[in-house]
């Protein structure tokens, strides 16, 4: 699958799906960054290390979750299948579903 960049969701939902697979650091940094959205300041002076030090973190984190994405089409087929169940009729069973998804 050919990489493309992704958006700050797109990362927010990689890092619900595969947080796991990062470092403990990779992975507050990361959610901190975009699941809070602070700054990488912001991030610094919450952590006591430079901003170019969470830069540095949050990129191999990031790194490592496109590179996820474009091993598993995670996010892509998500994209997919909430698109198709937003087309089904309205109902309990498409509410339900839209929930899961």
């Amino acid at each position: 699958m050919k990489q493309k960049y992704l958006t700050p969701v797109e990362i927010a939902l990689l890092l619900d799906a595969f947080g796991g697979t990062l470092t403990e650091k990779q992975r507050v940094y990361a959610e901190m960054h975009y699941n809070e959205d602070l700054s990488y300041y912001e991030i610094s002076d919450r952590v006591g290390i430079t901003a170019s030090g969470v830069c540095d973190i949050v990129t191999r984190a990031t790194a490592k979750l496109q590179k996820l994405e474009s091993a598993t089409g995670f996010v892509h087929r998500l994209t997919e299948l909430r698109e198709i169940a937003e087309r089904l009729p309205d109902g309990d069973d498409k509410s339900a579903l839209l929930e899961r998804l």
